[in-house]
């Protein structure tokens, strides 16, 4: 059954509006509606109310009107069809990445980590919709493609072993995240999508891998060409040894390469033996834009 199908089940006289935009109305559930006003959109699954601005996903329609069992058996699709190897070319419905950052925003306990520990602002939360998945007990991250598609979702907890999951078996292709930043001129590279998000939360534009600090793609290069490029990976031997392998990819592709070392002391303690990343170094009241040579916008 399709979001529409389950649409059009819960509101019989749903009809199409708008062909070319996948749009349908009808009359709205939530109030006195004698107009129609109340709009699905069968692409994205979502609704909105003209009337009484009711908005949201498939999940809280059925939540609103009551629908338990029919939400339940659509988790218990969406679960199995995440699971297949056979949906491996298909993008990830929009439906369950909406609900993973749902999952994070509602459990003040996990957000909060976010917001303070890892010290990435409510604003990048949203606009890269980080997410939770309580199945796993992980933090999810969508990785889209240029064309907003969203073929894997990296599962992270750094206490498990292992760390990170794929959203379903056979996703785990190596990925560039957030592939939008290496849109604009200066990019910085570096390890790990807490230190990314962090970094996008102080406005530094950044990137890095969903694969960890010993790969790169020579297909991700091209991304680079005539670009200003920094890499400040983690102080530990594989860091060191991972930014040397992208320096030397980019080297003769990029306008500009830097390998950013962390000093030897932070905050006045020696760092000699510890691996230093971009957290700890920010968290420690380092100035990173010093760090990085890259001017405050603010």
């Amino acid at each position: 059954m399709t979001l529409l199908e389950i649409y059009q089940k819960c509101l019989p006289n749903l009809k199409l509006y708008n062909r070319d935009k996948g749009e349908w109305r009808t009359n709205c559930p939530f109030h006195e509606d004698d107009k129609p006003s109340f709009f699905v959109n069968e692409t994205l699954g979502l609704y909105y109310c003209f009337g009484c601005q009711e908005k949201g996903n498939i999940y809280q329609f059925l939540d609103k009107i009551g629908q338990t069992d029919l939400k339940n058996e659509l988790v218990a699709v969406e679960n199995i069809k995440s699971m297949s190897s056979i949906t491996i070319s298909e993008p990830i419905n929009p439906i369950i990445i909406q609900q993973l950052h749902r999952n994070l925003l509602s459990d003040r306990k996990k957000l909060e980590y976010v917001l303070r520990e890892r010290m990435i602002n409510f604003f990048t939360i949203k606009q890269f919709q980080l997410g939770y998945d309580t199945e796993t007990d992980r933090y999810a991250f969508p990785i889209p493609s240029f064309k907003g598609k969203y073929y894997n979702i990296k599962l992270h907890n750094s206490s498990k072993d292992p760390k990170s999951l794929s959203w379903r078996s056979g996703s785990g292709t190596p990925r560039i995240y957030p592939i939008s930043a290496t849109l604009k001129s200066t990019i910085t590279i570096c390890e790990g999508e807490f230190d990314c998000l962090l970094l996008h939360s102080i406005g530094i534009n950044a990137i890095t891998n969903t694969a960890g600090s010993g790969t790169w793609e020579s297909e991700w290069n091209s991304y680079f060409r005539d670009k200003r490029v920094k890499i400040i990976y983690d102080s530990d031997n594989a860091g060191i040894s991972g930014s040397k392998k992208v320096a030397d990819a980019l080297d003769s592709i990029a306008s500009s390469v830097e390998i950013i070392r962390f000093p030897e002391r932070i905050g006045g303690v020696p760092v000699s033996g510890r691996k230093i990343d971009v957290t700890d170094f920010i968290r420690a009241g380092c100035d990173i834009y010093k760090l990085l040579r890259i001017e405050k916008k603010w």
